[in-house]
């Protein structure tokens, strides 16, 4: 499959902030899909897509770009997130389950196994009670996702005597542009949950 994906360098922060730089566009009529070889071409799949400009990755890097681009793609789905609900207290997965349950007060952090306090979701919706796992648009990213939003449902309910347990959460998609700087290609991304708790991103 070719690398279809729009992402935030692997610098930017993790959580929504000012490193973004949004533009609206039609979309230009064909996207250039950048590769370490020759480019791809592929047609938009909506009539108007939002775009953002973001920092580059660093000349100097030597990760290869299947993983810095993988990397990035889960930084920029979750600012997406945020930017979505603006409202919700909501973590990402610079923080573990254990900081999550002590800053909130949702569980008793007793009760995590050895093993699981260092357990950090992608997306955590204290608001809403739900969680997002981001894996890559294949059927291995799906198992896996779903082995590990499994995983994390199961050691943060286990700590709520009281309340609503989290959930697995849903309809959570979209799609944008991106243009890296001093790069030549436009980026799309485009992610949907596929099953409750599992974001999968092309």
């Amino acid at each position: 499959m070719a690398l279809m994906f729009v992402w935030v360098l692997a610098g930017c922060a993790t959580t929504p902030g000012a490193q973004l730089r949004p533009w609206n566009s039609k979309g230009p009529r064909t996207l250039a899909l950048m590769s370490d070889s020759s480019g791809m071409v592929g047609e938009p799949n909506g009539p108007t897509l939002k775009g953002y400009n973001v920092p580059g990755r660093n000349p100097d890097s030597r990760m290869p770009w299947k993983l810095f681009l993988g990397g990035a793609s889960h930084r920029l789905i979750a600012y997406m997130y945020g930017v979505r609900h603006p409202d919700r207290q909501v973590y990402y997965n610079n923080k573990h389950i254990k900081i999550i349950i002590e800053e909130t007060g949702i569980g008793d952090v007793s009760r995590l196994l050895p093993g699981e306090h260092k357990m950090s979701p992608d997306i955590t919706d204290i608001t809403r009670r739900v969680l997002f796992e981001i894996k890559p648009w294949h059927e291995q990213g799906l198992q896996e996702g779903r082995e590990r939003s499994r995983t994390y449902l199961a050691a943060l309910n286990r700590t709520i005597l009281t309340g609503k347990y989290v959930t697995g959460g849903l309809d959570f998609h979209g799609e944008v542009l991106i243009r890296f700087a001093r790069g030549q290609y436009i980026w799309r991304l485009e992610w949907r949950t596929q099953e409750p708790g599992v974001v999968q991103y092309r």
